[in-house]
This record gives C-alpha cells, structure tokens and sequence, in this order.
C-alpha cells in the first residue's frame, strides 16, 4: 500500500506533468532584475543534537541543543542574464524549539545568507525548472541557554556562527511580472566560531560542529522587466 509520501510525491509529479504540457514553449526564462520573498520550513541535525558538549578556554561548558523542525521566512534578489543563468543574493531565518539532555527546552533561531548561482531550464513563458547552488554564512542562535560552570548554572544567550555551501532546485510558475516558486534545498554547515553573553569575545570552537540543513521553500516573486 502507497505511503501518504508517495501519494503526495505522485500528485506533485502529475501536477508538474500538466502545467509543462499547458505552457507555451516559444519562450525564455527571464532577465533583468527580482525580488522573491516566501515561507520556509527547515531542519537541522548533525551534531545540533542535545548531547554535543565542549569547554571553553575559561573553562564554561557548553551543551549543543537539538533543534526541532521549524518554520521561517527567506528573501531572494536576484538577475537574470539570459534564458539559463542568475545571480542571487539569498537570506533566510526559521525560528525552532531547542531540546537539551537532562535539561529544560529553549528558543532558537537559524539563520543563513550569501551568493549564489540559479541555473534553468526554461520550458516555456510561464514555467521553468532551476537549479541553485551557494555559498553562505550560518549561524545557530539559542536564547535562554543553559551554561554550565564549575559551581555555577546561569541563564544566558550564546550564537554559534559559521560557513555553509548549498544546493537544490525546484520550479518556479510565472505570469507577466509576478511569479510563485517552489523549491527544495539542502545545507552543509559547519559551525566553528561562538559567542556568549557574559563572556567577553568571541571564541572558536574547540571542534567543528557539522550541521546539515533541509529547507522547503514556497516564494511569491516580481520580476522587473
């Protein structure tokens, strides 16, 4: 028996299969400038885990809280050189609830931005695949985050920041000016620099945490030209 994933994978298929054999294909993907601004559903694993601890050099311990799925917003801007090519400036931010081994949960936010690269295959004036690739900075905020010291439990604030490259792709409907994006994109961060209030500066992570980022996305966007 069909998973409730396969149905919605096989509806999305015939519904893709339907617009490409409506649209008209003399045309060409769009140049010139956009802006897209949309939703986004994100995770992130790897070593986000609840369990992922450290020390830093004044010896204050750190414990790495899990993220669980969440739901934000992402903003594009970008231009279009011809039918197959744009560059992209790229910024999202998806707030989660933070869970922690042995201790209570918290708030957190993931945020990413940077310059990429979209790649498509137009397939008509109103449709189109693409790819997307890019490079990004990251960084993991926790609020009301657990710090342990020696003979101390404090509440405080601490931002993990990072780098990341990312790739994905989708498609993306269009009319005259306006259009609706649909994409899937996947997130290699790593994390390798933090900071905490109360403590002075920023330090880098004894280890690397390696975190891999999904984010769904649906954008509404304005084509100028």
């Amino acid at each position: 028996m069909a998973s409730r994933a396969d149905c919605l994978r096989a509806s999305v298929l015939v519904l893709v299969a339907a617009i490409v054999a409506l649209v008209p294909a003399n045309c060409h993907a769009r140049e010139g400038f956009y802006l897209g601004y949309g939703f986004i559903g994100q995770t992130a694993k790897g070593d986000l885990n609840g369990t992922t601890n450290f020390t830093d050099k004044a010896n204050n311990q750190y414990l790495v809280g899990s993220l669980n799925s969440g739901v934000g917003s992402m903003f594009q801007l970008g231009y279009g050189f011809g039918d197959y090519f744009a560059l992209e400036l790229l910024g999202a931010a998806s707030q989660h609830t933070a869970s922690y081994t042995g201790k209570n949960d918290t708030d957190a936010t993931l945020s990413w931005g940077g310059l990429g690269v979209r790649l498509a295959a137009p397939l008509g004036k109103s449709f189109e695949f693409f790819l997307r690739l890019a490079e990004t900075s990251v960084a993991v905020d926790y609020r009301n985050y657990v710090l342990l010291a020696p003979g101390l439990t404090s509440t405080t604030d601490v931002s993990y920041t990072g780098y990341g490259s990312l790739y994905g792709g989708g498609f993306e409907i269009m009319g005259d000016h306006f259009g609706i994006e649909f994409s899937y994109l996947v997130h290699a961060a790593t994390l390798n620099q933090a900071k905490a209030s109360g403590v002075s500066g920023t330090f880098d992570l004894p280890h690397h945490l390696q975190v891999p980022v999904t984010t769904s996305a649906i954008a509404f966007k304005y084509h100028f030209k």
